[in-house]
């Protein structure tokens, strides 16, 4: 039997971009030093990134979520749908574990 090792901090899910990668729509980032240097070493970040999880380039157009909050579609600025937005409700590999391990 393995044994199990008591991590003290605690796993939170967090935007990747806010983390410093250069993941967003227009190639750059959202670093937030707050939570990178204050915050951060209290807990142990698990960094996601649903658009790139998807496989959405960088840089991209920019989408975001609209409609009912049970049934959300992924929309551009101007309201079109991104692939109808079935593709962002599907979760990816990577944050199945996530929400199965965090």
């Amino acid at each position: 039997m393995q044994e199990e090792i008591f991590n003290p901090k605690p796993r939170l899910g967090i935007s990747t971009c806010l983390l410093g990668e250069k993941v967003r729509y227009d190639g750059g980032d959202k670093k937030d030093y707050f939570l990178t240097k204050t915050f951060g070493r209290h807990v142990e970040w698990v960094p996601v990134c649903p658009e790139v999880e998807i496989g959405m380039g960088i840089p991209r157009e920019a989408v975001r979520l609209a409609g009912d909050p049970s049934k959300p579609r992924m929309v551009n600025k101007y309201g079109v749908g991104y692939l109808q937005g079935q593709v962002y409700l599907q979760p990816s590999p990577k944050e199945l574990w996530l929400l199965n391990h965090v």
